[in-house]
């Protein structure tokens, strides 16, 4: 039988929130933050996603060197919900089958497996609504300009 419960939550998500439990385990693994490059694999949705996400992580100081291949499995699922939305908003949701029957459209299926897989993925980086409004940051991660206050450091 496996563990009991939810998954623990990551020690530098738990100390933007100012969480008691981030001094609990002192001896948890601490990947030196870093943005790791972006696969060259990925197409060109999910490369913009995966460059956009990895800035705004970064500048939130939550990303990590070894936190690439979930981001990339983020940016693929938006790029899968992008186009089954841009299918269904030009073929519609439902299809005629030869018989006559109406049945829902099959990126219908695609979108809503995508969606999922982008809350589970949101929610280790702490990208849902709950987690970010725990998250306690000390210093502003905006500049006075509006943009994103990122280190400057070789980018993927």
């Amino acid at each position: 039988m496996g563990r009991r419960g939810p998954k623990p939550t990551p020690k530098r998500i738990l100390e933007l929130r100012g969480s008691w439990r981030a001094k609990r385990n002192p001896h948890s693994p601490e990947p030196a933050r870093d943005v790791p490059r972006c696969p060259s694999w990925l197409g060109k949705i999910a490369k913009k996603k995966y460059r956009d996400l990895a800035r705004t992580l970064d500048a939130l100081g939550v990303l990590t060197a070894v936190d690439g291949e979930l981001l990339a499995a983020f940016a693929v699922a938006w790029e899968e919900f992008v186009t089954a939305s841009q299918t269904l908003a030009e073929q519609g949701r439902v299809n005629k089958t030869q018989s006559g029957y109406m049945q829902p459209h099959p990126a219908v299926a695609m979108q809503r497996s995508a969606w999922a897989a982008l809350q589970r993925f949101g929610a280790l980086f702490g990208l849902d609504p709950s987690s970010r409004s725990r998250l306690e940051v000390s210093e502003p991660m905006v500049d006075p300009n509006g943009k994103h206050r990122i280190p400057s450091r070789n980018r993927g």
